[in-house]
């Protein structure tokens, strides 16, 4: 996936092709990937890790239009994940626009998102 992430960060091209309106954005090819590391190996502990930074780098209010391909990977893979531990982190908020001047947008540049789920 690192290389996918690489060459889509220097490609123009490819970016817009993989953006917001087109039918497969960043996020699909990300979450297709995990699915594919999580039916690898079956029965054997894993770790996996997936840094995403295009969905919502730019614009925050991007990450609303991705929810129904999150909730379609952890609808499909439920069972899978039954005994897994699953965190999600953001590594700052919004660093400019209006949102980063305002009292909450100061608090998530220096306290992201923190979500965890325990089996």
């Amino acid at each position: 996936m690192r290389t996918l992430a690489t060459v889509y960060q220097g490609d123009k091209d490819l970016r817009k092709h993989m953006s917001k309106g087109n039918c497969w954005e960043m996020q699909k090819h990300e979450l297709l990937y995990m699915k594919q590391f999580i039916d690898s190996y079956k029965g054997k502990p894993k770790f996996g890790i997936n840094w995403s930074n295009t969905l919502t780098h730019d614009d925050a209010n991007l990450l609303f239009h991705a929810d129904e391909d999150f909730l379609t990977f952890f609808q499909e893979n439920q069972k899978k994940l039954e005994n897994s531990f699953i965190i999600l982190v953001g590594d700052h908020g919004m660093r400019f626009g209006s949102v980063s001047q305002t009292t909450l947008g100061k608090r998530e540049i220096k306290n992201p998102l923190l979500q965890i789920t325990v089996p």
